[in-house]
C-alpha cells in the first residue's frame, strides 16, 4: 500500500436518463428509446470529420452528412452495440430532414446472432415528402417508424444503407432510435465496483454517473446508475443505486465530514499543527471526541482506510457477529481489516468497535499498512516497559523509533489507550511533510471597495440622445473617480454605426474605450433600433425594401421583416468581427428588440413580436459575441415566451431597465419579474439600471436609497447603473453606493491559508485554503488561485496555478446569511530550477497562466493583485561545506536530499573563482573536478566526503594563463556549481541550499604557489 491516500472527490454530476418519447408516437408502456444505451460504430465519417454520436443525442437539428464520393460507395452500415446487454427492440425510428433531396431511401435492419448478421427486416423504403433545397418546407422534420411484430432480443444490431436521395451529391440522417427494453447482461456478473466518497459539510453532492460491472469471464464494463438521494448530514452513508436498463442493484459509500470539527485546543499545543490538517482534509472525523481521548476500534479503522491506499477488496476474509452489512460504515470496516490492518488487533469473532486501541496495537496497525523492507535493526530499544510485547510488535515499534516517529524516552507504556492527539502526530509524521512547520495565514474582509471583472458600477456615456448624460458635460467630468465605478455604458441607435450600408463609424465606441479604459474601467454597449430619435434603425434599411411603422416622429421596423433581419445580421456580424472578445468591452446587451432596446412596444401593445424573430436575434448575438458576456432585458409586459429557452441554453446575463429604488412601487417585486430573476441569476450576471434619478428623487421613489441594497441582495446583482449625472447621485448618497459596492458581484475571501514554512527541492508540498465568496453573486466567469513564490528582490522565481480549483463553483449565500466556506487542497511541487532559500509567498486569483486578475478585500497586496500569505524555505538538492585538508586541496562534505530526482546521476563540478571585492563579472577562472565520485554520490542520495586537488587554473580571465605569479595576492570567492548533464544536450544546475551555486569561502595562493583556503560563509 501507498502511505498515501488521496482523497476521492468526484465532481461528476448524477444523470437519470428517463426516454422523452414524441407525442405523437404510440408505443407499450414497458419500452422506451435505448438508443443512447448503445456504443456507435459506422464504415464511415460525416463530412465534418466527426463521429456519429450525434444520431442518438435527441437534437434533431445535428446531423450526419455522409458523400460517399469521399469514402465507400453503397451500401454504408451503422451498429449499434449495447455492450454487455441483451436489449430486445421493438421498434425503429427514423428522423430525417431535407428528406427529398437528402433522406435515406431503402434500409435493411440486421442483428447479430453466435458472429454472424441475420436480417430482422429487408427492404425497408422511404417516401420522404418533404425537404427540397431552397423551399421553405426544407428543414421540416419527418419521421418514419419501423415496428416489429416479433421483436428480436440481441446484444448489436445494424443498420445497412442501400441508397439515398442525394441532390447536393450527398445524403444525411437526423436521428436514429431505438425502442425497446434491456432485459439483462449478455454474462454472468461476479461483481459490481464499490466506490468511496468524501465531501465537506455544505459542499455540492455530485454522484458517479457510471459503475463498473465485472463478468465471469474476466471482463468488465461501465454502465450507468441510477442513485437514490443522498443525505446531507454529516456522517457516513451507504447510497443504492440500480444499473440502468436491468433490475441489477449497487451501492457506494458517501461520507460527509464538518472540516471545522475541531477538539477543544489552543494552538500551542504539541499535537496542533499535526491534528488540524488531517480534520480539515477529512482523514480523521473526529465526530465531537477531545484530542485527549482513547482511539477505539472503529475511529483507528477509518482512519486506517482514509489515510492509506485501501481498495474494496472482491470479498471478505472475515465474519464479525456484531457487524451487518447493512451499517453505513461496514465496508470501511471489513476492507481494514481485511487489507491486514487490524489483524493483530482483532482476533475474535467480535469487531468490538466503541473497545479502546492501545499504543502497541495502534503502531502494529499503522505498520502493517506500509511498504516497509526491513528496518535497519536497532539493537536496543530505550524502554523499560516493553517486554511484554510480541516479536511483530517490536519490529513495528523498532520501525517508528529509528525513523523518530515516536519519542525516546525510559517508559513506552504499551498498554495504554492511544489518545487521538498522539494518533495524528504519528501519521502527520509519516505523511512526509513536517506537519509541525505548517505556517497558516488567516484574513479578514477589510472593508475595501473593489473593482473587478464583470462586476460592479457603471454610469453613463450616450443613453437615449446625443445630448443626454456625461458627453454633454463639461470635458474635465471624471466619474470614474467613484468608488466601485467599473463600466461606462453606451446606447445608441443602429443608424449612429451604420450611416450608410457597409460603411461604419465606431468613432463613439472607439472613443469611449481610449478615454476610459486609460482609467481602468469597461465599456457596456446597447445598440437599438427604436429610440429617441426618428431613424434608430438607418433609413437606408426601409429604403432597401423593409417594412416600417411610425410611433409619433419614430419610424420603427416590424421586427420580423427579412430585409430588416438580413440587414440587422450583416451589421452584428460587422460589429462582432470588431468587437468579440474585446476585454475592454464589459458586455452587450441583445438591444436590438423592441424600443429603447428594452424588448417591448410602449402603447402599441396589441403587437406581440414573434417568437421566431425574437430568438433569430439571440441567435445572432450568439453567433457573432461567442467571447463576450451577453445580457437579455426584461421584457416588461411584453413577449416572454423566449425565457425558457434563453434559459435553457444559458450564456446570458439579465438586465432590468428603469427600477424604481422604493419597495412599494418597484416593478422588480412583482412577482413575476422575481421569479425570472431568481431563475436567471444561477446563469449568469443580473443587471439593473434603476429609474432615472431627477424623476426617482422627486416623486419620492428613491426615499433614502437604501432599498437599492436589498435589491441588490434579493437578486443577487452584479452590475448596478447610476442613472443620470453620476457625480452628483454618488455626492448625495455615498453610503448607499458604497455598501452597493461591497455587495455587487463576487467577493473573494481566502479566510485562510495553509502553507509549509519549508519544502525540498523536487519536493511536492500541500496548500490549503479555505475560500468564501461573500458577494451577492457568483463568478460566472470563473478564475484559478495560483501561488508565486518571489525571492527577496522581488522577483518572480515559481508560479504554481491550481487549475482544479474554480472560484465560480463558491456558492452565494442568500440575504443575510452568510456562504459555506470550500477548502481548496492543492499539492505543487517545487520547481526543478528554483534554488534554495527564502521566498515571500502570494497568494492569487486569475488566468490559468497565472496572471491575477481579481482583487480581494484582504491585505498584503504587492501591487499586482497578488496577496501576501507567508515567506517559505526552500531546501536545494544540497548542501556543502567545504574545509583544507593539505595544501591546494579542498575536502567538501555533501548532504543530498531524498526528493532529489534519479534522473540527475551523471553531474559535473567546478569551482568558480571571482576576485574579492568585484561583482561586475561572472568569474575570473574555473577549476573543473571529476564528476565520477560526485556522480555516484549524488545518486545514492546520502551524505558523503570528497577530497578535490585544486591546480593552477590553465585560463585567467578567458586568456591562457601564462605567468601564474599575477595570482599572487588576490584573494578569491570561491564558488561551487554541479550541473546535470543527464539529459543530453540539455544543462541542469543542481540547485543548493544557498541559491543555484554554494558559496564555499575564500582562496589565495601562498609562496609556495599553492592555494589556502579559508572557510566562509558571505563573500568579501
Amino acid at each position: 500500500m501507498k502511505n498515501a491516500k488521496k482523497a476521492i472527490c468526484l465532481l461528476i454530476s448524477l444523470i437519470m436518463i428517463c426516454a422523452i418519447l414524441p407525442a405523437h408516437i404510440s408505443v407499450h408502456a414497458e419500452i422506451s428509446n435505448i438508443s443512447r444505451l448503445a456504443k456507435l460504430s459506422a464504415d464511415f465519417i460525416m463530412l465534418s470529420g466527426e463521429g456519429i454520436g450525434n444520431l442518438t443525442d435527441g437534437q434533431y437539428v445535428r446531423c450526419a452528412v455522409i458523400d460517399p464520393n469521399y469514402f465507400t460507395k453503397f451500401p454504408f452500415h451503422i451498429t449499434f452495440d449495447f455492450n454487455g446487454f441483451n436489449a430486445r427492440v421493438d421498434m425503429v425510428k427514423w428522423v430525417t430532414n431535407i428528406g427529398k433531396d437528402m433522406g435515406v431511401k431503402n434500409i435493411d435492419i440486421e442483428y447479430m446472432e453466435n458472429d454472424e448478421w441475420l436480417p430482422l427486416r429487408n427492404n425497408i423504403v422511404f417516401d420522404w415528402k418533404f425537404g427540397t433545397l431552397g423551399s421553405p418546407d426544407a428543414n421540416t422534420v419527418e419521421y418514419s417508424d419501423i415496428a416489429f411484430g416479433n421483436p428480436v432480443t440481441a446484444e448489436k444490431f445494424r443498420i445497412r444503407i442501400n441508397n439515398a436521395n442525394m441532390a447536393p451529391g450527398m445524403f444525411r440522417i437526423s436521428e436514429i432510435e431505438f425502442y425497446g427494453e434491456i432485459v439483462g447482461f449478455t454474462k454472468e456478473v461476479t461483481r459490481i465496483e464499490k466506490q468511496y466518497l468524501k465531501y465537506q459539510l455544505g459542499d455540492k453532492i455530485t454522484m458517479p454517473q457510471k459503475t463498473t460491472v465485472y463478468f465471469a469471464d474476466g471482463s468488465s464494463a461501465e454502465y450507468s446508475v441510477v442513485w437514490q438521494n443522498v443525505s446531507e448530514r454529516p456522517g457516513v452513508q451507504k447510497i443504492y443505486g440500480t444499473i440502468e436498463g436491468v433490475n441489477l442493484d449497487t451501492e457506494i459509500i458517501v461520507e460527509l465530514f464538518d472540516p471545522d470539527d475541531m477538539p477543544d485546543y489552543s494552538d500551542g499545543e504539541w499535537y496542533a499543527n499535526y491534528i488540524k490538517p488531517l480534520v480539515k482534509k477529512g482523514t480523521l472525523v473526529l465526530n465531537g471526541k477531545s484530542a485527549e481521548d482513547t482511539v477505539t476500534r472503529d475511529l483507528l479503522a477509518s482512519v486506517l482506510f482514509k489515510n492509506f491506499d485501501m481498495e474494496f477488496p472482491r470479498e471478505y476474509t472475515k465474519v464479525f457477529t456484531d457487524l451487518q452489512p447493512s451499517e453505513a460504515a461496514y465496508d470501511i470496516y471489513m476492507t481494514a481489516f481485511s487489507s491486514g490492518a487490524l489483524s493483530d488487533v482483532i482476533q475474535g469473532d467480535e469487531f468490538g468497535a466503541s473497545m479502546t486501541v492501545s499504543r502497541i496495537e495502534a503502531l502494529q496497525a499503522i505498520y502493517n499498512c506500509l511498504d516497509v523492507e526491513e528496518t535497519s535493526g536497532v539493537d536496543e530499544l530505550p524502554y523499560n516497559d516493553i517486554g511484554g510485547i510480541t516479536p511483530e510488535q517490536k519490529t513495528a515499534l523498532m520501525y517508528f523509533y529509528e525513523n523518530q516517529y515516536i519519542a525516546s524516552s525510559e517508559s513506552f507504556r504499551p498498554q495504554d489507550g492511544i489518545t487521538i492527539a498522539e494518533l495524528a502526530v504519528i501519521l502527520g509524521n509519516l505523511s512526509g511533510i513536517d506537519l509541525g512547520s505548517i505556517q497558516t495565514t488567516y484574513f479578514r474582509d477589510n472593508d475595501e471597495i473593489l473593482v473587478n471583472p464583470n462586476m460592479g458600477l457603471f454610469s453613463y456615456y450616450i443613453d437615449n440622445e446625443m445630448t443626454g448624460y456625461e458627453i454633454s458635460g463639461p470635458e474635465s467630468y471624471y466619474f470614474e473617480e467613484i468608488p466601485g465605478m467599473a463600466a461606462v455604458y453606451l446606447r445608441g441607435g443602429w443608424s449612429l454605426f451604420e450611416p450608410e450600408e457597409g460603411k461604419y463609424d465606431w468613432s463613439l465606441i472607439d472613443m469611449a474605450i481610449q478615454k476610459y479604459g486609460s482609467v481602468g474601467l469597461q465599456v457596456a454597449l446597447r445598440i437599438t433600433c427604436a429610440d429617441d430619435f426618428s431613424y434608430s434603425t438607418p433609413k437606408w434599411v426601409f429604403d432597401a425594401g423593409a417594412k416600417s411603422g411610425l410611433w409619433g416622429t419614430w419610424v420603427m421596423p416590424v421586427w420580423e421583416d427579412p430585409i430588416f433581419l438580413e440587414k440587422l445580421d450583416n451589421f452584428l456580424r460587422a460589429l462582432g468581427e470588431k468587437y468579440n472578445g474585446d476585454p475592454n468591452i464589459a458586455y452587450i446587451d441583445v438591444g436590438t428588440l423592441g424600443i429603447f432596446g428594452e424588448g417591448h412596444m410602449m402603447e402599441m401593445s396589441t403587437y406581440s413580436m414573434p417568437l421566431e424573430c425574437i430568438l433569430a436575434q439571440f441567435e445572432m448575438y450568439e453567433n457573432y459575441f461567442p467571447d463576450t458576456l451577453k445580457v437579455a432585458n426584461d421584457p416588461i409586459m411584453h413577449n416572454s415566451e423566449w425565457i425558457p429557452i434563453i434559459l435553457e441554453k444559458g450564456g446570458f446575463g439579465y438586465r432590468t431597465d428603469v427600477v424604481p429604488g422604493d419597495r412599494a412601487n418597484a416593478r422588480f417585486f412583482t412577482s413575476d419579474l422575481l421569479e425570472r430573476i431568481i431563475k436567471f441569476w444561477k446563469k449568469g450576471p443580473i443587471i439593473f439600471e434603476p429609474d432615472h434619478y431627477n424623476n426617482a428623487s422627486l416623486n419620492g421613489d428613491w426615499g433614502d436609497g437604501w432599498d437599492a441594497l436589498e435589491l441588490v441582495d434579493i437578486a443577487h446583482a452584479s452590475f448596478f447603473g447610476l442613472h443620470g449625472m453620476s457625480e452628483r447621485i454618488y455626492r448625495e448618497n455615498p453610503e448607499v453606493f458604497d455598501a452597493i459596492s461591497k455587495r455587487l458581484g463576487y467577493r473573494l475571501i481566502p479566510g485562510e491559508v495553509s502553507l509549509p514554512q519549508e519544502v525540498e527541492a523536487h519536493g511536492n508540498f500541500d496548500m490549503a485554503v479555505d475560500w468564501k465568496n461573500v458577494g451577492a453573486a457568483p463568478c460566472y466567469k470563473g478564475a484559478y488561485p495560483t501561488l508565486t513564490l518571489k525571492n527577496k528582490n522581488g522577483d518572480i522565481v515559481l508560479v504554481l496555478t491550481d487549475r482544479d480549483f474554480n472560484v465560480k463553483d463558491l456558492p452565494v449565500g442568500e440575504p443575510g446569511e452568510v456562504p459555506a466556506s470550500v477548502v481548496e487542497r492543492a499539492t505543487f511541487r517545487a520547481g526543478a530550477l528554483l534554488p534554495g532559500g527564502e521566498y515571500d509567498a502570494f497568494l492569487s486569483v486569475g488566468e490559468l497562466d497565472g496572471t491575477p486578475t481579481i482583487a480581494m478585500p484582504i491585505d498584503g497586496d504587492d501591487g499586482a493583485r497578488r496577496y501576501h500569505v507567508g515567506s517559505i524555505k526552500v531546501q536545494g538538492m544540497y548542501d556543502v561545506t567545504a574545509s583544507q585538508s593539505a595544501p591546494s586541496k579542498l575536502t567538501m562534505d555533501f548532504t543530498i536530499r531524498p526528493t532529489m530526482l534519479s534522473t540527475y546521476a551523471i553531474t559535473v563540478g567546478r569551482l568558480l573563482y571571482v576576485e574579492a571585492g568585484i561583482r561586475n563579472r561572472n568569474f575570473d577562472f574555473i577549476i573543473d573536478f571529476p564528476n565520477k565520485e560526485l556522480g555516484s554520490g549524488f545518486t545514492a542520495k546520502k551524505p558523503f566526503s570528497m577530497e578535490i586537488d585544486l591546480p593552477i587554473p590553465p585560463l585567467y580571465l578567458d586568456k591562457p594563463l601564462s605567468d601564474p605569479a599575477v595570482l599572487k595576492g588576490k584573494r578569491f570567492n570561491v564558488w561551487l556549481e554541479i550541473l546535470n548533464n543527464s539529459n543530453g544536450p540539455y544543462i541542469t544546475y543542481m540547485t543548493a541550499d544557498r541559491g543555484r551555486n554554494s558559496y564555499l569561502g575564500v582562496a589565495e595562493l601562498d609562496d609556495n604557489m599553492k592555494w589556502v583556503f579559508t572557510p566562509g560563509d558571505t563573500p568579501e
